[in-house]
């Protein structure tokens, strides 16, 4: 389903929407600023990526993040 949406609930960025519809790299090292969100010192260089899945459905997947990942 392309219409769902990442939304930063803590940190920096709170309040940010991520639209994704391709891999999207989350984290300070992020190549997209979109994925950098504000450079939160709180969130690891490579933090987590979001995909999209064979059926198109939203993937978000921690990558050994220091602070951890957490969805709904």
């Amino acid at each position: 389903m392309a219409g769902e949406q990442l939304r930063v609930t803590e940190g920096d960025a709170r309040g940010e929407r991520l639209v994704v519809e391709v891999d999207l790299l989350i984290g300070r090292a992020a190549e997209k600023s979109e994925g950098r969100l504000g450079d939160d010192p709180e969130i690891s260089r490579r933090h987590a990526k979001a995909s999209r899945g064979t059926d198109g459905e939203l993937i978000l997947e921690d990558l050994g993040s220091a602070n951890g990942t957490f969805v709904n």
